[in-house]
């Protein structure tokens, strides 16, 4: 178990926010697919694989993109998120190795099924980026710090569509890396959202019993 301290300073008054972490949750997923701009009306809600490729290039190129959404049942109601990630298993490539190609994640913020989703029917995504993350040079988890969304979503701040994840990175020459991620459906090491849960109570305390909590 361990502490965790916020201050706020509100009219001139020090306000702390203290909690314990309580436990960490894993989320299950609930639907994990890929869409491919070349094949704008196949759905790949079955494949075993989600892969990912950049459309921006010298040469032009047809983007793919994973989509992931998780089950956030398992949060309490009124339960803080300390640190939500979401992690997905980097398992194969094709063509050019993708090492070090940093993949950005997005909020979706619009419905969709992996059974039916297409490039032509795809989800609103965020404009803005969540996080992002580099391809590691061996297969190993990759992991995207999603704690600001899932706070939003577990308080019904904003609806659970999950995430996007994009491949934007230049690239020079005719054919593109493809980083490929397990589904669910693969068997082994299925997307995963970590998320640490907290509790917070707001008190008043003096200045010298904050700088004690530090020590």
């Amino acid at each position: 178990m361990w502490s965790v301290c916020r201050i706020l300073l509100i009219a001139g008054v020090v306000t702390v926010a203290v909690g314990t972490a309580a436990a960490n949750v894993i989320c299950p997923v609930t639907d994990d697919t890929w869409i491919a701009m070349d094949i704008p009306g196949g759905n790949y809600g079955s494949a075993v694989w989600m892969h990912v490729r950049t459309e921006r290039g010298y040469h032009f190129l047809w983007s793919w993109d994973a989509l992931v959404r998780f089950d956030l049942s398992s949060i309490p109601p009124g339960e803080f998120v300390e640190s939500a990630t979401l992690l997905l298993y980097y398992c194969r490539n094709a063509g050019p190795d993708p090492v070090g190609r940093e993949l950005g994640c997005y909020q979706i913020r619009g419905d969709w099924d992996e059974s039916t989703v297409t490039w032509d029917t795809e989800p609103e995504t965020a404009l803005a980026r969540t996080a992002e993350a580099d391809v590691p040079s061996d297969f190993a988890w990759m992991e995207w710090d999603v704690t600001a969304d899932v706070r939003a979503m577990a308080g019904n701040d904003v609806p659970n569509y999950g995430w996007r994840i994009l491949d934007e990175d230049y690239w020079w020459w005719p054919e593109a890396p493809v980083t490929s991620f397990c589904s669910k459906e693969y068997g082994d090491n299925p997307p995963c959202l970590e998320v640490v849960l907290g509790t917070t109570a707001v008190e008043s305390r003096s200045w010298s019993s904050i700088k004690a909590l530090f020590r």
